[in-house]
């Protein structure tokens, strides 16, 4: 669970030249501050295999196909997620996919001083360079990227391929949601980044006069006063909220073990172990799945839901679950093992990893 660390420009963008020939910088370089230029789009992102290798060939999964070949180099891929609602999200705790931006996080790699991001779109061709800290998008849809060269330096990415500067406070609620605290003894909510200590939602009411479809999601759980001093440690138990009342009893959760509610269900991690819980804090599937090989979001190993599939991982082996089907779209030990990384469906296509190289699968309509 290592946290996102600076990046290192210079250094990043050679391991991004020297890595993916073919593909041309984009027209915002490392140190650009400059919101008029746009952002070239290049050709399909590539390894630095010659270009006489074709990619080796992997059968797409069943009812599945391959838009984009293995054949993009990178550490990871992540689409595009808010951490904190949008739209009709739900709660206050809601996370998400976002289908909205057609594009993704991609990683090239580590370097001394950090992750170096950058965005790929679902074709897989790259629009900025791999020089920025990881993208995000914010309480009001608009997506982010920064960096760091001894000050910060922050942009919005617009529809329109350029990058416009801002400041953190022009994005409404960028930054991660904090985490709820049940007290069970008092019957009262409260709000905390773990960091400054929790505090009641709403001073000294009591939590039943508050009951509002905003306060749903998951909340740490506890049956006893929580010391004002510190340090401020997350629980054990987590319970789910709806309208600000705990819905089922509460649940034993790894520290720090749990995914908010995307798509209806929230992810939680026992001993390990991942699983799904409904909203109405029933099971939805046992804890009994491994957390993502190699994708990290904000320290937790695992993904939210998007378009109603969740990302599976056991054995070492990723599959893809549906919510509406109740089934696995992509199951454990398709393509004779091959597939190595899974994300989740956006619009209908999903970034999978085979043989070393990512590619783009595509659930035909």
């Amino acid at each position: 669970m290592n946290r996102l660390l600076r990046p290192c420009a210079a250094l990043a963008l050679a391991v991004f030249l020297t890595g993916c020939q073919g593909i041309p910088a984009s027209s915002v370089s490392a140190s650009s501050a400059v919101s008029s230029l746009p952002i070239e789009i290049g050709p399909a992102a590539v390894s630095s295999a010659p270009a006489s290798a074709a990619p080796p060939a992997y059968d797409a999964p069943a009812g599945f196909a391959w838009a984009v070949l293995p054949s993009i180099e990178a550490a990871d891929i992540l689409p595009m997620r808010y951490s904190r609602p949008v739209a009709d999200a739900g709660g206050y705790g809601a996370v998400g996919l976002v289908s909205a931006w057609p594009c993704a996080a991609i990683r090239i790699g580590e370097d001394a001083q950090g992750s170096t991001w950058g965005l790929i779109d679902y074709d897989g061709r790259l629009l900025i360079d791999c020089v920025y800290n990881q993208p995000f998008v914010g309480f009001d849809g608009r997506l982010s990227i920064n960096q760091y060269d001894g000050t910060r330096q922050e942009w919005e990415y617009l529809p329109d391929g350029t990058l416009q500067p801002i400041n953190s406070p022009e994005i409404t609620g960028t930054n991660v949601n904090p985490h709820y605290l049940w007290r069970a003894d008092e019957e009262k909510l409260y709000l905390g980044s773990g960091q400054d200590g929790f505090y009641l939602v709403g001073g000294n009411v009591p939590l039943g006069d508050l009951a509002d479809p905003a306060y749903s999601g998951m909340a740490y759980y506890a049956d006893h006063p929580i010391s004002v001093e510190g340090p401020f440690e997350y629980g054990n138990q987590v319970v789910v909220l709806q309208n600000g009342r705990p819905a089922g009893g509460p649940i034993d959760c790894d520290d720090g073990g749990f995914i908010n509610f995307s798509c209806g269900v929230a992810a939680v991690c026992q001993n390990g172990l991942w699983g799904l819980v409904n909203a109405d804090g029933t099971q939805r599937l046992p804890f009994a799945y491994e957390g993502l090989v190699a994708g990290i979001y904000d320290n937790l190993q695992a993904l939210p839901a998007s378009e109603d599939t969740v990302v599976l991982y056991q054995n070492g082996r990723p599959g893809l679950y549906s919510l509406a089907k109740d089934e696995m779209l992509i199951p454990f030990d398709c393509t004779d093992g091959c597939l190595q990384e899974l994300r989740p469906l956006v619009n209908g296509r999903c970034f999978a990893k085979a043989g070393g190289l990512w590619g783009v699968l595509e659930l035909p309509s």
